[in-house]
């Protein structure tokens, strides 16, 4: 599905959400939730190049041609997940008024990319340590 039409099924869910607040506001979360599900799930279904992309590089990774490479593609296909996983719940919450909540999601969501990244960055200050010496 391009863009394009996941903006339209965007827009419309959105007027039909504010329509609905008016008279029933508790469906209007619920609502909410159900078009972030959809748009979501449209757009995993986009991302079939890539998962053909990962199949070509885990394929080679076996052989061992990307060995080397596969703990950093691990590491950033993760924090991936995890951004998109964390943005999609905060966004949630602040569009249910909960902006304190959704900021503490964000928070943890950037805790534990952090936290998933110490290895490079461990790497990187020794790689970096090895060229000065």
């Amino acid at each position: 599905m391009t863009t394009i039409k996941l903006c339209g099924i965007a827009i419309v869910a959105v007027v039909f959400i504010m329509t609905i607040k008016q008279f029933r506001p508790e469906y209007a979360t619920v609502l909410t939730v159900i078009t972030c599900v959809v748009l979501f799930t449209c757009v995993i279904g986009c991302l079939a190049p890539v998962t053909d992309m990962l199949d070509y590089i885990t394929d080679e990774a076996a052989s061992g041609k990307f060995s080397d490479f596969m703990p950093y593609i691990q590491i950033v296909m993760k924090s991936l997940g995890i951004a998109l996983i964390t943005q999609s719940t905060a966004d949630i919450c602040r569009d249910s008024g909960e902006g304190s909540i959704a900021e503490k999601i964000e928070l943890a969501g950037k805790a534990e990319i952090f936290v998933l990244s110490l290895p490079l960055l461990t790497e990187l200050i020794e790689i970096t340590g090895s060229l000065l010496t």
